[in-house]
């Protein structure tokens, strides 16, 4: 989050619940079978879970994805139990330690994060834990993630800190203090045996031999992972987004007010151009929390 008050939009300005379930059913069309909501944070919306519902209703559907803090999961369980179609579950955590959470969230959770994570397991959701590692902020907790992922019999999964602007709470530092995912290979495979049994592209999967445990690194940061993603984001103001690195948007919302020959017909150029957008690694100068993610 950046320094300061963030101003929230007036959620007016937001699709409706209705806008949403449509454009997931035109996207259906084009192949689309997973879904994942992300934010900011997706359960800050009481209502959130009628959402969740309503697009696992749609036919061709057949996963459904959340990315959350974790803080209000305990708020939502018994209506995310009964949704048959959420596949995972991933938890934002970037340190094992109570004080340094504080540092970085500016909120007193550890424990009711911990404690919701413990609670997903329980209630036999899939959960796997992201870990955003920054230089001289957390770098030092790689292998007490691995031993933990290992003791909760969790995933973890090491995320590339992704190069955007305004920085936030850790600093307004200019050069990217992120760890590449090659870096935390490296580091890992000097005290374990390593064992790659999955390759997205995006993404890589590890069995560790010694704990019987698996981590995952995502590429979010390198171009590594380009050539392999068949990602689109859709903002809350309905602005699909082809690439985070891309100044490229379409408005969707006015788009969903045309006939559905002109949807159709729109959304196959679109998806043709996300097939050939430029990989150019632009730095863009807005705030992840500002588009949703």
């Amino acid at each position: 989050m950046p320094y300061g008050p963030v101003f929230l939009k007036e959620k007016s300005s937001f699709l409706s619940f209705e806008e949403i379930k449509r454009a997931v059913e035109i996207f259906t069309h084009f192949g689309l079978k997973k879904i994942r909501f992300t934010g900011g944070e997706p359960f800050l919306r009481k209502d959130f879970h009628l959402l969740l519902r309503m697009v696992s209703e749609v036919e061709g559907i057949e996963k459904i994805g959340i990315t959350t803090n974790g803080f209000f999961i305990d708020e939502f369980i018994e209506e995310i139990s009964k949704i048959e179609k959420i596949s995972s579950i991933n938890v934002s955590l970037d340190t094992l330690k109570d004080e340094r959470f504080k540092k970085i969230t500016g909120v007193d959770g550890f424990q009711r994060v911990v404690d919701n994570i413990t609670l997903l397991n329980k209630n036999k959701i899939p959960v796997k834990v992201n870990v955003v590692l920054i230089k001289g902020v957390n770098d030092d907790e790689i292998e007490g993630f691995v031993f933990w992922g290992a003791e909760k019999k969790i995933e973890v999964r090491f995320i590339e800190l992704m190069s955007f602007r305004p920085r936030g709470k850790l600093g307004n530092y200019e050069e990217w203090l992120g760890i590449r995912g090659e870096e935390i290979i490296d580091a890992l495979s000097r005290k374990f045996t390593l064992v790659k049994i999955k390759d997205t592209g995006k993404g890589e999967e590890f069995l560790i031999k010694e704990t019987g445990s698996k981590f995952g690194i995502i590429f979010s940061n390198s171009s590594k992972g380009c050539s392999a993603c068949s990602k689109l984001r859709l903002t809350p103001e309905g602005k699909l987004l082809l690439c985070l690195k891309s100044t490229v948007s379409i408005d969707l919302r006015k788009l969903l007010s045309e006939e559905e020959t002109y949807i159709y017909d729109n959304l196959s150029s679109v998806l043709e151009l996300k097939r050939h957008i430029s990989r150019k690694r632009n730095i863009p100068s807005f705030g992840m929390n500002l588009i949703g993610g």
